[in-house]
C-alpha cells in the first residue's frame, strides 16, 4: 500500500506594502514648491535659440573620405549642382601632386532630412564652422578608419581583397540611390510653367 504524503506551501508573511498615493487634500510645504521666475527675455532667448537650433543642419551619416582640393566644399559638390554648371570642382585633382597646404581631408555627407542627391563633400573644419549637429558620427567615423588602417597592415591578401570588395559594393550601392526610380507626381509651376516631377 502506497501512503502518499500531502504538502503543505507555507508562505512567510512580510510587512504590508501600502500602494495608497498620497491624496491632494494633504498641504503642500513652502519646501516642496520650487521657486522659479520666467520673464519675457528668456522666453525670447529660448525661442531664439531653438529657432538657431533648427537651422543648424544634422549629420545622418558618413558615406566616404577622400585627400581632396582645399575649399572644394559645401554646395558645390552636390550631384545637380556639378551637372549643372558642367564641371566638377574636384576633378582633375592629384593629392599625390599637390602640396599639404592644398590637400584636406573630406567627407561624403548625408544630410538628415535631405536625399542622397544633396549629399555634399565637407572638411572638418567647414562643419564645425556651420555648426552642423551629429560631429560625435564624424568623430567614429574617423576612429574607424584608422582602426582600418591598422588591420589592413596586418591582414592578408585574401582578406583585403574582400574586404575590398564589399567596399566596392557599398559605393555602388550608394550611386545607385541618387538614380530616379519612380516619378511620383507631374505638377507646372504657375510662375513660369515649368514641370516639376516628384520622384
Amino acid at each position: 500500500m502506497f501512503m502518499f504524503l500531502k504538502r503543505c506551501a507555507t508562505r512567510r508573511k512580510g510587512a504590508a506594502v501600502s500602494y495608497k498615493e498620497a491624496s491632494e487634500d494633504e498641504a503642500t510645504d513652502s519646501e516642496d514648491l520650487l521657486e522659479f521666475e520666467y520673464d519675457e527675455s528668456q522666453a525670447a532667448t529660448t525661442a531664439a535659440a531653438a529657432e538657431e537650433e533648427e537651422k543648424c543642419e544634422t549629420i545622418e551619416r558618413i558615406l566616404a573620405q577622400r585627400a581632396g582640393k582645399r575649399g572644394c566644399t559645401g554646395n558645390q559638390t552636390t550631384i545637380y549642382a556639378i551637372e549643372e554648371n558642367g564641371f566638377d570642382p574636384h576633378a582633375g585633382f592629384d593629392e599625390k601632386q599637390s602640396s599639404d597646404a592644398e590637400t584636406e581631408t573630406q567627407f561624403l555627407i548625408k544630410w538628415k532630412g535631405w536625399s542622397y542627391i544633396h549629399n555634399t563633400w565637407e572638411s572638418e573644419a567647414t562643419l564645425r564652422d556651420m555648426k552642423a549637429k551629429g560631429m560625435k558620427k564624424l568623430d567614429n567615423f574617423i576612429k574607424k578608419e584608422q582602426e582600418q588602417a591598422c588591420w589592413r597592415r596586418y591582414a592578408g591578401p585574401e582578406d583585403i581583397d574582400y574586404f575590398e570588395c564589399q567596399l566596392e559594393l557599398q559605393h555602388e550601392l550608394l550611386k545607385s540611390y541618387n538614380n530616379v526610380d519612380r516619378i511620383i507626381a507631374k505638377g507646372s509651376k504657375p510662375d513660369d510653367g515649368t514641370e516639376e516631377y516628384s520622384v
